[in-house]
């Protein structure tokens, strides 16, 4: 609020930034910034109704309205603050186990980012695969927490034979149809971890494949990762 001076009265105005962190595509994004534009429209509709009703006049519009709306990616770097849940993900993590089992490299939310995996020998291998946004979680105290998915196939040859599976187990667990291995990472303030949700498998006497569990059919394993810079 300010005074109106030469007017009498006062001028009401609002100034507010509107950070679409839960709009999954740019149209998405300018149909929730039009939402909240049309909200600040219905409040001060209701505040001019009010002061009308108690005797009061309003000069619509003294102060000229003023709206821009610009993609995240031009104003990250300015923007980007690292206490906040919904904080992007550019860079490179890494996990903090001894083998550094993961790292992953990302791009944005909506570029696809590569997702290493290090085997006990110390060897890699790099997929890149899709970021998917999970929405609705939320920490012990209310506040949003940004949930992430990322899944890897386990239908892949060069995946199978990377972990030392033998060639007829490899055949056996591609006839099997596994679900994709998954990789949900939550980020809280500045701290991500990642619940790592794989396959397991059980072997006969002859070496075939005699069981297998899909990812999430048994608990996962919680991994931290840590920031290698952008």
């Amino acid at each position: 609020m300010r005074d109106a001076t030469p007017l009498d009265g006062t001028i009401l105005y609002s100034d507010a930034t509107l950070r679409a962190f839960d709009a999954p595509t740019p149209d998405a994004e300018r149909a929730l910034a039009a939402q909240s534009a049309e909200m600040w429209r219905r409040i001060f509709g209701r505040i001019e109704a009010w002061i009308i009703q108690n005797g009061g006049a309003v000069v619509p519009n003294l102060v000229p309205q003023r709206s821009t709306i610009v993609t995240w990616a031009s104003v990250a770097k300015s923007m980007h603050v690292p206490q906040v849940a919904w904080q992007d993900l550019d860079g490179t993590w890494r996990s903090k186990d001894a083998g550094k089992r993961f790292s992953i490299v990302f791009r944005g939310i909506d570029a696809p980012c590569d997702f290493i995996e290090r085997n006990a020998d110390g060897g890699e291998i790099r997929v890149q695969v899709p970021l998917q946004a999970i929405q609705g979680e939320k920490d012990k105290q209310g506040q949003p927490i940004a949930t992430y998915v990322i899944e890897r196939s386990n239908e892949e040859p060069d995946v199978l034979k990377f972990y030392k599976f033998s060639a007829l187990v490899i055949s056996d667990i591609i006839a099997a149809k596994p679900k994709p291995s998954k990789l949900i990472l939550r980020r809280d303030g500045d701290k991500l971890t990642g619940e790592w949700l794989g396959l397991a498998i059980s072997r006969d006497g002859g070496g075939r494949l005699s069981s297998i569990k899909n990812p999430g059919d048994q608990p996962g394993r919680i991994y931290e990762f840590v920031a290698d810079g952008p």
